[in-house]
């Protein structure tokens, strides 16, 4: 153990409260706090309960080595084994990790990312402004008549709500459908009478809630007083309907006159329910229904204004090419009974297109494996069953729902669906995942809602050591051959190496990549790989001041690609003008192209293919 100062030990050994360590740079606080992290250990706390934040990466790296050397001297070795568990990191990270960890319980349907939200942000603002102009120039009847009847001096409150509305309705999984279908949902009788149900009940409780209070009143006046102000309230008390509280709303609230000191607050309670149901008791049923039709037009623009603004966020999302990597917390053997965090996390994940399972393929006495010792097809298998046990469960339980239905009904449809869960059920009982199953495009279609994991494609990523980055290791070799057996991709990768070119510049980077004898880096790989296994291929665009990449799937037309860009110029598209990347760098500029005659005109039966520079021809 560390020399300490008496002030450093007291912050090493005091034990019931909370304490701040104010010391200046450079004093030993981080060394005080791996001290006391490891006091704690050796008072049996294991080190995964323990949460250590830094404000920097760096001071997280330097705690976790400093820890690393005081569990090893101590001989604490079964800590060190869930080191690389524990909380050792910044205060954004960790804030950051909880969001994306614990997605499902938030109900959020995308990842998070720090950056591009902020980002995200300011282009939905700027859109708004832009949505706004254009329906001001349009005259928007509806649009205009919401500014007028709920602005005063500017339309800013109006954008305020509107982004708060969108930012609320973004934690829907299904959005889209949603919106489409809010105003047939909320805007209709059997719903206004469920709604006004509900908002009569919450009246009768603040009914009964001035019932008793005035009761209570009988302790703290005169019988007289008292007698004069329960007759006069008595009408409010136990409604049959809201037409009761309607009709006897125009109560005059009678003077409390000679009430108890110790009756005060019962007092001001009854006025105080009494205002209540004033407030919320000035028209009649009909009028209140009426009302709440009344705001169908309101509500029409302002989702129309979100449909608009979402669409101006997907395509800008597309012009920049763009991609989301979801992050989700590692599973271990039993997940799907319980064991670590569980797997119910796994339904944030639903929504993801492939999957990528990072694999340790290295070996490192300073990171115990949780397992002991390092085997890659072992924690693959281990991953996987666990993803067939939360897709069983789906599968499960529709067949429950659905079943006896399709007997009893004898419907097609339900008896088709039922075949084909059952033919899925089986397979996952036998650990074999939906896309070994072979399906066809409408067996994909019936069982598309329940977006099985299984049913994803997989990339393994080997996470090897630097040494190891070129040739592989037996530990590689033998998940190569895994996955092509189960005919998944598979890219190596080393994460020292990536944390190390993250903090690189362009040059740096191509010079170290150099030195390793490699061409690009892991991440590089890792996004071409997901590329091409999820179909995808890009066009281009080319302006007088700039480049724009289109992703598309492939064995898309032309006419489709377009529309990428822009609804209309799908709906008039006439013709695309179209040269390959390759013959442009090979000619070295567009009219050397065109005069080698390899520039092309193409029609609306044409495929686009990877690498096509196009120039859209349309009309509207």
């Amino acid at each position: 153990m560390m020399d300490l100062t008496p002030e450093q030990q007291l912050a090493v050994d005091l034990e019931g409260t909370n304490i701040i360590v104010s010391a200046g740079a450079g004093s030993g606080k981080t060394a005080v706090l791996s001290e006391r992290v490891i006091r704690k250990l050796k008072d049996g706390i294991d080190i995964r309960n323990i949460l250590m934040l830094t404000f920097t990466n760096e001071a997280a790296g330097e705690m976790a080595n400093r820890i690393r050397k005081k569990i090893k001297k101590a001989g604490l070795t079964s800590q060190l084994e869930f080191l690389d568990q524990a909380y050792i990191t910044t205060f954004d990270a960790f804030a950051l990790s909880l969001v994306k960890k614990y997605h499902y319980v938030l109900n959020i349907d995308k990842s998070i990312d720090i950056i591009d939200s902020s980002i995200i942000d300011l282009k939905r603002n700027e859109f708004l402004e832009e949505i706004f102009l254009s329906l001001y120039d349009a005259k928007d009847e509806k649009f205009l008549k919401l500014i007028g009847d709920f602005t005063t001096r500017d339309d800013e409150v109006i954008k305020k709500d509107i982004l708060s509305i969108n930012k609320s309705l973004d934690l829907k999984y299904d959005k889209e459908d949603y919106i489409d279908n809010y105003i047939n949902n909320f805007y209709n009788n059997k719903y206004i009478e469920q709604l006004f149900a509900e908002y009569f009940n919450y009246l009768k409780k603040i009914s009964l809630e001035l019932e008793d209070s005035v009761l209570i009143l009988e302790n703290f006046m005169d019988s007289s007083s008292y007698e004069n102000i329960y007759n006069s309230l008595s009408k409010l008390f136990r409604p049959n309907s809201y037409n009761d509280l309607y009709k006897n709303n125009n109560i005059i609230l009678p003077r409390f006159t000679k009430v108890d000191s110790s009756g005060i607050s019962v007092k001001e309670n009854i006025q105080e329910l009494f205002k209540e149901l004033n407030e919320l008791v000035i028209y009649s049923e009909d009028e209140l229904k009426n009302n709440y039709f009344c705001t169908k037009d309101y509500v029409e623009v302002i989702l129309k204004i979100i449909k608009m603004l979402d669409e101006k966020i997907s395509l800008y999302k597309k012009e920049h090419n763009s991609y989301e990597f979801t992050d989700i917390a590692g599973l271990v053997k039993g997940a799907s009974t319980g064991e670590g965090l569980g797997n119910k996390f796994l339904s944030h994940i639903r929504q993801v297109d492939a999957i990528v399972e990072v694999v340790r393929c290295f070996d490192d006495e300073n990171i115990i494996h949780v397992d002991g010792n390092v085997d890659p097809i072992r924690d693959i298998e281990v991953i996987n069953v666990e993803l067939v046990l939360s897709d069983l469960e789906i599968i499960t339980t529709r067949i429950g729902k659905i079943g006896k239905k399709a007997m009893t009904t004898k419907n097609k449809d339900d008896v088709k669906e039922i075949g084909l869960l059952e033919r899925i059920k089986d397979a996952l009982e036998k650990n074999i995942p939906v896309r070994k199953l072979g399906l066809d495009d409408e067996e994909k279609k019936i069982i598309s809602s329940f977006n099985l994991i299984t049913l994803k494609p997989i990339i393994y990523a080997l996470n090897v050591s630097e040494e190891d980055i070129v040739n592989g290791n037996e530990y590689t070799n033998r998940v190569c051959e895994y996955a092509k057996n189960e005919g998944s991709e598979v890219v190596i990768i080393s994460a020292k190496i990536e944390s190390e070119l993250a903090e690189l510049d362009d040059d740096e980077k191509m010079l170290f990549l150099n030195e390793l004898g490699i061409t690009s880096s892991g991440l590089d790989k890792l996004i071409d790989k997901t590329y091409k296994l999820l179909g995808l291929a890009t066009f281009f665009t080319v302006g007088s001041d700039e480049v724009r990449a289109w992703t598309f799937k492939k064995g898309m037309k032309a006419p489709e690609c377009a529309g990428i860009i822009h609804s209309d110029f799908e709906r008039g598209f006439i013709k695309a003008e179209v040269m390959s990347y390759d013959d442009l760098v090979a000619a070295g500029s567009e009219l050397k192209v065109r005069e080698a005659g390899r520039a092309r005109i193409e029609g609306k039966e044409y495929v686009m293919q990877d690498g096509d520079i196009c120039h859209f021809r349309f009309n509207v």
